[in-house]
């Protein structure tokens, strides 16, 4: 979800083109949540497998799985060994629950920020827009990313939690005593590491970008191909994934340990206290590799395809108002 998050922004975040833009219609909010969700979803069919192996990786010190989840090839030797190919795609269906709706929630607030925020902000006003947008979409994808990490990893729980579905690993948080506490477990922790992968992520894309169209001669950093956006985005991305990783893995434990480990009583800081001490500061890096080959590659593949379907949808619409006028 994340990576579909500031694609919209890319076309606007120099801040400088809506006076240019003003003497014509704007374009359909509708093209951007429709590229968004269908690139989204795109990138996320194939780069699953590897967040399934990151998820997986990143709490096996508190599972008693460092000899099988070793190393990102073992951890995919060994599910593909024991649960299939199916095994890596165990949680999907709660993806599938959440694309559209988390992309409204993104996309109304990135126009919700677009409106508010001063536009001699530049910069600063764009990332402020994709904060207030990353907060609202965080509402509607923390419920969503709990059920979904905990049908990743449950194979790994020993008997703590077994989910045959979304629905019935969604029933059992809402009603598991805490209501919707339990949903919403880790909202805060998720915030604490997309709001920095965001900012950093944007400011680094838009000047790869921008470093690009000069290199290439371009006017404008619209009219680069989309394999030069891809490698800006993948670039970018991984950037961020790196200085931000340390906090995913405690995002990741404190959304499927609570319920194993005395669920309310556990915060984010109690879980990196004892990780620390039981586990050493290289386990926060645990995970990263799959961490890179996951939200690279998606990011890369949202941002080409999510730019390449808007800029033929405004196209069309373009087209048709000139031929209806």
């Amino acid at each position: 979800m994340t990576q579909l998050e500031h694609d919209s922004s890319s076309s606007d975040v120099c801040g400088s083109s809506s006076s240019s833009s003003s003497s014509t219609s704007s374009p359909p909010v509708w093209h951007g949540l429709v590229a968004g969700a269908v690139s989204g979803l795109s990138a996320r069919i194939v780069t699953f497998p590897t967040d399934t192996l990151k998820a997986r990786l990143q709490i096996r010190g508190a599972v008693n799985a460092d000899a099988v989840y070793s190393t990102t090839f073992s951890a995919a030797r060994h599910m593909l060994a024991t649960e299939g190919p199916i095994g890596f795609y165990r949680g999907f269906g709660a993806v599938l629950w959440g694309v559209v709706p988390a992309n409204l929630a993104y996309f109304g607030g990135y126009e919700l920020g677009k409106a508010l925020m001063p536009g001699h902000w530049g910069m600063a006003g764009d990332m402020a827009t994709g904060a207030l947008a990353q907060v609202l979409a965080g509402v509607v994808y923390t419920p969503i990313d709990i059920v979904k990490e905990r049908m990743q990893v449950q194979a790994l729980m020993r008997g703590s939690y077994s989910y045959a579905s979304p629905g019935q690993a969604f029933r059992a948080l809402l009603g598991g005593g805490q209501g919707l506490r339990g949903l919403f477990r880790g909202y805060w922790a998720t915030n604490c590491v997309w709001l920095p992968w965001n900012a950093m992520y944007i400011a680094g894309y838009e000047q790869l970008k921008r470093h690009s169209a000069q290199l290439l001669q371009l006017q404008d950093t619209q009219e680069l191909p989309p394999l030069v956006v891809a490698s800006c985005s993948a670039a970018a991305a991984a950037g961020a994934a790196v200085l931000t990783h340390p906090a995913d893995v405690v995002k990741t434990r404190l959304q499927v340990l609570t319920g194993q480990q005395g669920g309310a009583a556990l915060t984010a800081l109690k879980l990196a206290q004892q990780q620390l001490a039981a586990e050493g500061v290289g386990s926060f890096w645990h995970g990263l590799t799959p961490r890179l080959l996951n939200i690279a590659p998606g990011c890369a593949l949202s941002w080409a395809m999510y730019e390449w379907l808007k800029r033929r949808l405004d196209g069309s619409s373009s087209s048709s108002s000139s031929t209806g006028g």
